[in-house]
């Protein structure tokens, strides 16, 4: 007992050390303290607290509050997401504009701010004008569809104004993606807080407009808030195990909170009268907003890491880009596998469904919640297989799991079982938050080679994969709301009190998750970047900007302004791929951890 007590002592004394001796300073061959990583992972809790309020609560898609107690139609919401495919392609010459102001952080030439200036201001005036154009000749598409468009055209500019400012202002001193995650997070509060209180009872085309405009304009600040914890992550560290362990233990806590809210929501709102009343969305989301603000702010404390210099004049030309992107055949795979992505999550909403529509324990479903802590499992046992096998092996299988578990869901369903549905999106959960953390990781080294293989970083520019991949998305969009109005369920959520329908729904669910699991998983066949492959391609970064003398750990955001650009002629890709097999091979037979090695080690 006394030696138990005593190796307890120790171990406890040496863990007190050991955050005493890296709270400041990282350890070797990583870019975070102690303290930064603790500063990452508290703040994104609070950040992504907004997924819970923006995706899972007041949303403007079917669901309890826009659906049943708004009463706004299924097809309209698929109606609204053409519309906006359309106004995005015909507006397509901001994009180029708005990828050229981020890549450059706000500074562009005269020439180009001319370009932004008529482009932004042209495109208000325009959405100002069809304010004023009369609704019913466009009726049979949609009610209010000329206001629709408006909406889309006059937020679209001003936010691209506001960002570009705030960009010149502030990103080269804080980093490309801290200023907005900073900001941004008090309008989204404000705004879902005025959401639930338009009033269910105004007249539907005027009802239908207000709220779009208003999750419009929400999502403007969304995509640069809460979607962007994941984001930062490659420009925080270079290095890819220390990467994969920020997305993966960092996960835990990206998700805590939103977990927390799932847990606490349905009991709260037992008071104001559950999901289907309005009154629930108007006292608890001002709070849930506010405890998310506070706590992101921890967020203050991450820097931005990241291997280029800063020049006077803008180096990243458009159609050059563009060029190198469409060039690249790993953004070509994981841009095709999200085409479906979105989709593999689908099925999540059946156990809700199951316990209100057939159960009638609405409010057990907070509780229930907790099966959101086996995610955890996933995010921590992620590191551990990176270190061990290929990502690419790790996906494949993962996946093919989370296909049969699924498929067990129709199985819990017919045998009415709470415990067998509860088990497989247990494991299903588990699943889940593993794939996403290795698809960030992907996407975080693609970055790094694309860097490599041009001399510019293309955060922002691989984005205009979206203008190839949002047409199958709007297409896949569009045909579940038809298989929903097929069984008989539109935008009467009672008839799922109907057990025949209920099923039938179900079975949409779970076959059109399946179908996306699939079809986002093929993709990652053909994906040969290895760790090896990057790790290379990381250290060849390093030695353009550096040299082969002494070499920092990484170039802050705000350093080095004025200084000399990387060298875009990289080495050639079959040099790094030999080299990279040549590293590979040593790797198995010493047996190493991976790590960073200096010059004078190799």
């Amino acid at each position: 007992m006394g030696a138990k007590t005593a190796k307890l002592k120790s171990l406890v004394k040496d863990g007190i050390g050991f955050l005493k001796e890296h709270w400041n300073k990282p350890l070797e061959g990583e870019s975070l303290s102690i303290k930064e990583f603790a500063s990452y992972c508290f703040g994104t809790m609070g950040i992504c607290g907004f997924t819970f309020i923006c995706g899972e609560t007041i949303v403007f898609a079917q669901g309890y509050f826009a659906g049943s107690i708004m009463g706004i139609s299924l097809m309209d919401f698929s109606i609204i997401s053409i519309i906006a495919l359309v106004v995005r392609y015909l507006t397509l010459y901001m994009e180029p504009l708005a990828m050229t102001v981020f890549e450059n952080l706000g500074h562009i030439n005269k020439n180009t701010a001319r370009k932004c200036i008529i482009a932004y201001c042209s495109t208000i005036a325009i959405g100002i004008a069809l304010y004023f154009v009369p609704s019913a000749p466009f009726e049979k598409v949609i009610k209010g569809l000329p206001q629709i468009v408006a909406n889309i055209l006059v937020i679209s500019g001003a936010s691209n104004l506001v960002n570009w400012f705030l960009r010149k202002k502030l990103c080269r001193k804080f980093g490309r993606y801290k200023p907005f995650m900073m900001l941004y997070g008090i309008p989204i509060a404000i705004i879902s807080s005025i959401i639930p209180f338009v009033p269910a009872s105004m007249e539907y085309t005027s009802k239908l407009v207000l709220l779009h405009a208003l999750f419009t304009l929400r999502g403007r600040f969304t995509a640069l808030y809460s979607d962007n914890p994941q984001a930062i992550v490659a420009v925080i560290t270079p290095n890819t195990v220390e990467r994969q362990k920020i997305y993966s233990i960092g996960g835990i806590f990206l998700g805590f909170l939103r977990s927390i809210f799932r847990i606490l929501f349905p009991v709260m709102i037992i008071v104001t009268g559950g999901y289907l009343d309005v009154r629930s969305y108007q006292v608890f989301v001002p709070v849930l907003s506010f405890m998310s603000i506070a706590l992101g702010m921890a967020f203050i404390n991450v820097k931005e890491r990241v291997i280029e210099t800063y020049e006077d004049k803008p180096k990243v030309d458009f159609r050059k880009s563009a060029k190198a992107l469409l060039s690249n055949k790993y953004f070509w795979i994981t841009n095709a596998s999200s085409i479906f992505a979105g989709w593999t999550g689908f099925a999540d909403g059946v156990l809700n469904y199951f316990l209100i529509y057939n159960m009638r324990l609405e409010w057990v479903s907070g509780f229930l919640s907790i099966i959101g802590v086996t995610s955890v499992v996933g995010n921590l046992l992620t590191p551990l297989l990176v270190k061990k096998f290929e990502k690419r092996t790790i996906l494949l299988s993962l996946r093919g799991i989370w296909l049969g578990v699924t498929a067990c869901y129709l199985l819990a369903i017919a045998a009415n079982s709470l415990a067998l549905l509860m088990l497989c999106i247990f494991v299903r959960s588990a699943i889940s938050a593993a794939c996403n953390g290795l698809n960030m990781s992907f996407n975080a080294d693609i970055l790094d080679y694309h860097q490599w293989k041009t001399g510019e970083r293309a955060d922002n520019m691989s984005t205009m994969f979206g203008w190839f991949t949002a047409p199958f998305q709007t297409v896949f969009g569009i045909v579940i709301p038809l298989l929903l109005k097929y069984v008989g369920f539109t935008s009467d959520w009672d008839v799922l009190f109907d057990s025949a329908i209920f099923t039938d729904v179900i079975r949409i669910y779970v076959f059109v998750t399946m179908g996306a699991l699939v079809l986002a998983t093929l993709p990652f066949f053909f994906y040969d970047l290895t760790r090896a492959k990057h790790d290379q391609c990381v250290e060849e970064l390093k030695r353009r900007i550096y040299g082969n003398g002494a070499e920092p750990a990484m170039a802050v955001a705000g350093a080095g302004e004025g200084e000399a650009a990387a060298a875009e002629i990289p080495a050639t890709e079959q040099s790094v791929e030999d080299a990279a097999v040549e590293a590979s091979a040593d790797e198995t037979a010493a047996d190493a951890t991976v790590t960073e090695v200096t010059d004078d080690e190799k």
